[in-house]
């Protein structure tokens, strides 16, 4: 006699990151590049958490999940040209050996 057996296996397949590209400048002046604080991949971590300050500490953009979309605006207003920070969580520790980043993000263009 012979025997036959079938499995289904259900194969996730993640995109291969070795570290996340975070831009440390963006120029949003409409003419295409630039002109969002675009982190490749971002969506692979869905819980992300990412918040933007200026020299003072004052939060001046915060997102839960951050989508791409930040321009240099605070409250609907472009901001100056000028070094502002950013802190990052991916809050998933599943693909990436570092979870959090915090950096620096310098807007030209904008005034």
């Amino acid at each position: 006699s012979s025997c036959k057996d079938t499995a289904c296996v259900m194969v996730t397949v993640l995109p291969f990151i070795s570290e996340l590209i975070i831009p440390n400048l963006i120029t949003p002046n409409g003419d295409g590049f630039n002109d969002y604080f675009y982190i490749d991949q971002i969506d692979v971590f869905p819980l992300n958490e990412l918040v933007i300050f200026n020299d003072f500490g004052q939060t001046i953009y915060q997102a839960q999940p951050y989508n791409n979309e930040w321009e240099g605006t605070f409250n609907g207003d472009n901001l100056p040209d000028g070094t502002y920070y950013y802190m990052l969580r991916l809050n998933d520790d599943s693909i990436l050996s570092i979870t959090d980043y915090q950096g620096v993000i310098t807007i030209v263009g904008n005034d």
